[in-house]
């Protein structure tokens, strides 16, 4: 769409409204939880939440200590209830933790643009257009790649080499390495 509406080298990015677009997570967790029939069970601590996960039933429902002691259930995971009419007459509560992100590159919104660039808002009703994108030649994308694949070929990759290379090339790129990822937070 962008190479049939734009000019070259134009940059389609999406207006997003702070609103109607910048949702924080914990909003939209809490808004699935009561779409779900579940009041949730705020934690002071993620260990608080996974114990008392452990004691839901395949319903959501939270267990005494003689009903999980007298249960068949495997007590080791929680499921959303399923059974909405069962699920109706019982006190559900999901228990939640919300922490501040401390993994690398992460951010409270997307950038798309710089202050330095010449924006476009007004042509389309849902997409901005940056107009003076800095376009490169062949012979510097050209070293880009070439950096990048010597640095591959070689046994001295590392998230910080790759991060610097990159710095070189694109305008206002800052990564803030905190030395944890979103996989550990799986």
């Amino acid at each position: 769409m962008a190479s049939i509406m734009g000019e070259s080298g134009d940059i389609f990015f999406p207006k997003l409204d702070e609103e109607r677009d910048m949702i924080p997570f914990d909003k939209i967790a809490i808004d699935l939880l009561h779409y779900l029939g579940l009041e949730p069970d705020s934690c002071q601590s993620e260990e608080e939440a996974r114990q008392k996960s452990v004691s839901l039933n395949e319903r959501g429902v939270i267990l005494n200590e003689a009903q999980r002691s007298e249960g068949s259930q495997d007590q080791r995971t929680a499921h959303i209830p399923t059974d909405s009419s069962q699920a109706q007459n019982d006190t559900k509560k999901w228990p939640i933790f919300f922490f501040g992100s401390d993994t690398s590159g992460e951010k409270t919104f997307e950038e798309f643009f710089t202050e330095k660039e010449v924006l476009d808002n007004e042509t389309f009703i849902n997409l901005g257009v940056v107009k003076n994108s800095k376009k490169r030649s062949m012979t510097e994308i050209d070293e880009i790649f070439d950096k990048l694949h010597n640095l591959f070929e070689s046994n001295h990759v590392t998230k910080a080499a790759i991060v610097e290379i990159l710095k070189v090339y694109l305008p206002n790129f800052e990564h803030i390495e905190t030395g944890k990822g979103l996989d550990s937070k799986m």
